[in-house]
């Protein structure tokens, strides 16, 4: 009878233990939830931009985490990206920060190194350009626009290949198809197109660019930076 009831009470331990370890980790994911979106809405103000980013905040358990200001890696996605001064934007920006410390309600938050990748897609690169663009194989990208002359419609075609002088996107190795009849005018036009220049100095946390590469989904640019920070947002 002894053993029968200091089973019981024994039962009766674990289950309340194992119920107060459920309750621990649901409020540690809803107070991660919660986190990620403040941070979310700190880096859209601080970053300028136009939404905010997808967050996470990873590892477990988050409340370990916070007590100490300290965290182990922090992700954050944002699409829509507008490069500083250059009327171009980034799809699709992926920023993984490591080693971050951060005040307790995120208006300051600090990251030893970060990695990203961004994806500049033909349709935002030619809104930049005033150009139609599209991959036309080989690390090439394919330039065509539309041209009213004297009644007729002509569509010329151009491939360029995109490449980095330091941080600045460059278009080299300029080939225009059937050059010599075209009209000097639409040539211009074409030429103007591909002789700009695309500081991408001005991005999110001051990421640089690295590399880049050039496939049938845009242009694929890898970033990275060190003591990436934000501070003083509202």
């Amino acid at each position: 009878m002894g053993r029968t009831c200091q089973d019981r009470r024994v039962r009766k331990l674990l289950v309340a233990v194992v119920v107060l370890l459920v309750l621990v980790a649901a409020a540690d994911r809803v107070a991660v939830f919660a986190a990620d979106h403040v941070v979310a809405s700190r880096i859209r103000t601080t970053q300028q931009l136009t939404s905010d980013p997808t967050v996470d905040i990873r590892g477990f358990p988050f409340l370990t985490q916070f007590a100490s200001g300290r965290y182990a890696h922090v992700t954050a996605t944002a699409s829509e990206v507008p490069v500083a001064e250059t009327g171009l934007k980034l799809s699709r920006l992926d920023l993984s920060f490591r080693d971050v410390t951060a005040s307790r309600d995120f208006r300051t938050f600090t990251a030893r190194a970060g990695r990203a990748t961004a994806v500049i897609s033909y349709t935002d690169l030619g809104a930049a350009l005033g150009v139609t663009l599209g991959y036309a194989g080989d690390g090439r990208i394919r330039v065509t626009k539309t041209f009213t002359v004297g009644g007729a419609t002509l569509k010329p075609s151009a491939t360029v290949t995109p490449r980095l002088s330091g941080e600045v996107l460059t278009f080299a190795d300029a080939t225009i198809n059937g050059v010599g009849e075209l009209p000097a005018a639409v040539q211009a036009v074409l030429r103007q197109a591909f002789g700009k220049r695309l500081d991408l100095s001005g991005l999110p946390f001051d990421v640089r660019v690295k590399r880049l590469a050039v496939s049938d989904a845009g242009i694929t640019l890898t970033l990275s930076g060190t003591g990436l920070r934000y501070t003083g947002s509202s």
